[in-house]
């Protein structure tokens, strides 16, 4: 359509936070689903991951010289350079920094609580009692209401950009509460 890749910057976004998602889990020690449930050190090693991926983002965001370095490279720069420079991609990026990291924090907790048997999953069996599920649906109609008041009274952009990345993970945990107390919900369209 006769525009720079980056016009359309949700596509790289997406494939960014993909390649940093498998990376992080593909690089040393890689852990296994076997090797997890045997041993509870493979856990430490995974959080020991997501720390530096943490790390990594956040020196990322708070640099943006090295930002820069590391997206103006050919053949990198194509993607992500937009009239010669890198910052609408830097902006972008920081934007929604830490909802990967969130998501994959979450995942993680996930597995733990289910190794530990905290909570099963097996077909029409609820993942968690149904007072532990109230609590959730409780928390996740409170964090909508908090982040919409939020969202709707900010009145610098700015200063709502800056706060966004941080107030994010309420954004995942309005989807993710109502989706672990009843998986149906979000395959029937409900979230």
């Amino acid at each position: 359509m006769d525009r720079p890749y980056q016009f359309y910057y949700f596509v790289p976004l997406v494939t960014v936070w993909f390649m940093i998602i498998y990376a992080t889990l593909a690089m040393w020690p890689q852990i296994v689903q076997k090797k997890a449930n045997g041993n509870c050190l493979w856990h430490f090693g995974l959080l020991l991951k997501l720390i530096c991926l943490l790390a990594c983002i956040y020196f990322l965001s708070y640099s943006q010289g090295a930002f820069e370095k590391v997206f103006s490279f050919w053949p990198l720069s194509k993607c992500f350079e937009l009239n010669g420079n890198v910052y609408e991609w830097w902006f972008r990026w920081k934007l929604d920094r830490y909802v990967v990291f969130h998501g994959m924090l979450f995942a993680f907790i996930y597995l733990a609580l289910q190794k530990h048997q905290m909570i099963s999953e097996g077909k029409g069996d609820p993942l968690f009692s149904s007072r532990v599920s109230n609590v959730l649906l409780f928390i996740s109609i409170v964090s909508f209401l908090t982040y919409s008041i939020w969202a709707s009274s900010c009145k610098n952009k700015a200063e709502c950009n800056e706060l966004h990345p941080s107030v994010s993970v309420v954004q995942v945990m309005m989807f993710l509460f109502p989706t672990i107390i009843n998986p149906d919900w979000q395959s029937a369209g409900c979230f």
